[in-house]
């Protein structure tokens, strides 16, 4: 069966959401930095694109899944969905923290291509990539909720802001990328946006790849 009828068996599938939220695509079958793990022998990139809300992490774990079985299913062999390209602004944090675990349980890498962007809580999700290949810009800013919002609630504001850093500083020791990157973000208004230079996302680990992944595949010193 070829690819273009597969990707219009798989659109009977996806659920477009019904409310702002990520959308799911797939890209190509067997592209460049897709790799074959654990007796596959396709893979497929896909594609999350759009506002980050919550649900969105249970939405692609589903779309991943479906995607292998019906792969799987028809080209009578194991596939994998091994990368995902992400195109977003941003979003909920507390999904894109979940998103990037569902990226990191499934072994896939990560790529912002040249003409997609990767803001805000997009960078958190796109932390959970096994390799991390940032080409398009990346973005970052102090975490925002309205819950903050109110100087007379600043006591509440301050003890919710510092949970959540603690929940963001769990998950980038989790993701065993430096928790330095939050101290850069909370220097940055979130009225505002910080595009990472290269230097910036290595020395964050925003781009490279996980190192027990590579001890797991063999490729340690």
């Amino acid at each position: 069966m070829g690819f273009m009828k597969i990707t219009a068996l798989l659109a009977l599938l996806t659920i477009s959401p019904t409310t702002v939220a990520a959308n799911f695509s797939l890209s190509d079958l067997n592209g460049l930095g897709c790799e074959n793990l654990q007796g596959s022998r396709d893979c497929v990139t896909m594609l999350l694109a759009g506002e980050i809300e919550q649900g969105d992490a249970e939405r692609l774990l589903g779309f991943i899944d479906a995607t292998s079985k019906v792969l799987s299913s028809n080209l009578k062999r194991p596939v994998r969905v091994g990368k995902i390209y992400l195109h977003s602004n941003g979003g909920n944090l507390l999904e894109a923290m979940k998103i990037g675990r569902v990226i990191r349980n499934n072994l896939m890498s990560v790529q912002v291509t040249h003409d997609s962007v990767c803001y805000s809580a997009c960078v958190i999700a796109h932390l959970g990539g096994v390799v991390r290949i940032p080409v398009g810009p990346m973005g970052i800013h102090s975490f925002y909720s309205s819950e903050f919002v109110g100087a007379e609630n600043f006591a509440s504001s301050s003890e919710k802001y510092n949970d959540i850093s603690e929940l963001v500083t769990t998950y980038l020791r989790e993701m065993r990328v430096p928790t330095a990157l939050l101290d850069e973000m909370m220097k940055v208004s979130h009225k505002s946006l910080k595009i990472l230079d290269f230097e910036e996302m290595e020395r964050f680990g925003v781009i490279g790849q996980d190192p027990v992944y590579l001890q797991a595949k063999g490729n340690s010193p």
